[in-house]
């Protein structure tokens, strides 16, 4: 059997290994003769010289073999000037990182570190298609120093990388594969959702356990400080192409980035959260084309986060859902992430119930009424400017300003004088801006549309209006005047508007409305309405009730001199309209003893 044992040996080349026992004598022996030289031994000059270089006692140090020693080791250090001298330098280190000792491998990685420390850029960047696949495939080593040295000099090289192109295949599989994320985008319903199969199955109608009960699963990654490296990068890698222009390169990415930044906001390190939460706001800024259609779903996988413990938590999720909400979809003219205002209201329409409902208890929390009696001034300052931006700048702005005005209204009575203070000029500006957008109502406007069934339909619309305003009227009878003046030669509306004046003339007084039919009847507008004037003011006061009979008395002298004017009284066209406005005001004095009434009604003829 020996003899067949030895032939296989044979056939196959397998060596004996070497006992290192005998090497290390060997390197013994010379130091033993040169610190305790013995005159019966002969020294070998050779081996003399190779240990030259190593400590020995201070007593037996040749200066001029020092001088020469560390001449020689500036000289090494002053050719490694070019990338490949330090490729040379960095081979067998890099070659070491696939190692099966760790401990070799920690300590490759430790010269590495050393080695690159004082590199500059430029040399950096030459010298990283070489690096790059040995430092990727270090991400899932086990040790965790290991890993932690790999993505820190993947960050340094990665950094103003100009060629990232053949870099990318490498790096993002590396980086999701450590990750590990979970979550997936669940189109029909808009949101990420960590277990496809679960999900699935509870559209089919299996019950569904609330991701707040189910148990928290242990990252893949089990070091905090090395996931925040690994947002770190990523980082820096949209950073450097965002500032080459070159996010096209991210179009094959970008799915497994998000992925891995959905997995970051449910992190349990906060530092690893507000990361994520900046490295959301660059991708959003910079990659609208795609992240526009996953805006309404990240800002759900946010906002759990507007809860966390930590104010500067709460502080980052705000600002990254207030960018998301922005995201522009100009297709639609409006922002992307308007769709989950809903949710952070707690909105829920009330002939929408959930299928979910008829099984178990639904609460939705009103997340921005807890953001507003927050108790950090720092995190109401973000919410309510997230507040003033959002309804100063969102394209579909008008379909949330219910929503969202409570809240800026509630800032007004804050504690801290300068959130108080912004609120109060945002609503300044937003009045402004109302007005200048609205200079006409839409019903008044529609008084003079040019299809006859709108203008009817306008008109008993107004009346309407009128009835159950009553007195509040009062503010609008300078919109309300002119549009009677304009539209009231109109037969189609002539009922209507009559209606209209009538309503007026009952619910306001006599002093709020007379002066605004004075430059008409005077004459002085662009356009001569005194017939319709006169006929307007007539039809009110036709409908003016009897308390407000006394107070047309002070209005008598403005009135009377208005319509005492002599190109009135000359003027054959306007007859019959000043007589019937002048007998409809004596038949509403009468009855009122009063002498200054009488000379009023008969110096006016």
């Amino acid at each position: 059997m020996d003899e067949v044992w030895e032939a296989m040996k044979r056939e196959h080349g397998v060596k004996p290994l070497r006992k290192p026992m005998p090497k290390v004598e060997a390197k013994k022996s010379p130091l033993k003769t040169k610190n305790h030289p013995d005159k019966s031994t002969p020294v070998d000059p050779e081996p003399t010289s190779i240990v030259r270089p190593t400590c020995v006692a201070a007593s037996h140090v040749d200066f001029d073999s020092s001088e020469t020693a560390l001449t020689r080791l500036c000289a090494s250090a002053s050719l490694i000037t070019t990338p490949g001298d330090l490729i040379t330098k960095s081979q067998r280190d890099l070659n070491s990182l696939s190692d099966e000792q760790q401990g070799i491998r920690k300590r490759a990685m430790e010269s590495l570190q050393a080695s690159l420390a004082g590199v500059d850029t430029v040399t950096l960047h030459a010298v990283f298609p070489t690096f790059a696949k040995p430092l990727f495939k270090r991400f899932n080593d086990p040790v965790e120093k290991v890993r932690d040295s790999s993505v820190r000099l993947s960050i340094r090289f990665v950094a103003g990388y100009p060629d990232l192109l053949p870099i990318l295949p490498y790096l993002m599989p590396a980086i999701a594969n450590r990750i590990g994320s979970t979550w997936d985008y669940d189109e029909k319903l808009n949101i990420f959702v960590q277990d496809a199969v679960l999900l699935a199955a509870h559209n089919r109608g299996r019950l569904f356990v609330p991701e707040a009960d189910v148990q928290r699963i242990k990252p893949r990654e089990p070091s905090e400080e090395v996931r925040l490296l690994f947002v770190e990068l990523l980082q820096t890698l949209l950073a450097t192409t965002f500032d080459q222009n070159a996010s096209s390169l991210l179009n094959a990415y970008v799915y497994d980035i998000i992925r891995v930044l959905v997995y970051g906001l449910h992190d349990s390190f906060p530092s690893v959260v507000i990361k994520t939460c900046e490295t959301l706001v660059l991708l959003s800024l910079n990659l609208v084309s795609v992240v526009k259609h996953f805006a309404v779903a990240l800002v759900r996988a946010t906002k759990h986060l507007l809860e966390h413990r930590l104010a500067k938590v709460r502080v980052a999720a705000m600002l990254c859902i207030r960018t998301l909400v922005m995201v522009p979809n100009v297709d639609k003219c409006k922002g992307a992430g308007t769709e989950a205002i809903m949710d952070l209201v707690a909105h829920q329409d009330d002939s929408v119930i959930p299928v979910a409902a008829f099984y178990t208890a639904e609460i939705k929390v009103n997340l921005f009424a807890k953001l507003d009696q927050d108790g950090n001034v720092l995190v109401r300052q973000t919410f309510f400017d997230t507040i003033t931006i959002w309804l100063l700048q969102l394209p579909d702005r008008y379909d949330y300003e219910s929503r969202l005005m409570p809240y800026l209204l509630s800032a007004v009575a804050d504690d801290c004088p300068s959130i108080s203070s912004n609120a109060i000029d945002t609503i300044d500006i937003l009045g402004k801006r109302h007005a200048a957008e609205h200079p006409d109502e839409t019903l008044l406007r529609e008084l003079n549309h040019w299809q006859g069934p709108t203008r009817v339909h306008a008109s008993r619309l107004l009346v309407c209006l009128l009835v159950y305003c009553e007195d509040t009227i009062t503010v609008d009878l300078h919109l309300i005047v002119p549009h009677l003046i304009q539209c009231w030669d109109d037969v189609v509306i002539r009922t209507s508007l009559g209606q209209v004046a009538d309503c007026c003339g009952r619910f306001t007084q006599p002093a709020s409305y007379i002066s605004l039919f004075l430059p008409y009847i005077r004459g002085d507008t662009p356009s001569l309405k005194i017939v319709p004037a006169m006929q307007v003011l007539h039809a009110m006061l036709g409908g003016m009730s009897g308390v407000n009979r006394t107070n047309l008395l002070a209005q008598l002298p403005l009135l009377t001199e208005a319509l005492t004017m002599r190109f009135l009284l000359n003027s054959t066209s306007v007859q019959s309209a000043l007589s019937e406005l002048v007998h409809g005001i004596v038949c509403h004095l009468q009855g009122l003893s009063s002498y200054s009434t009488w000379i009023a009604i008969t110096s006016a003829g």
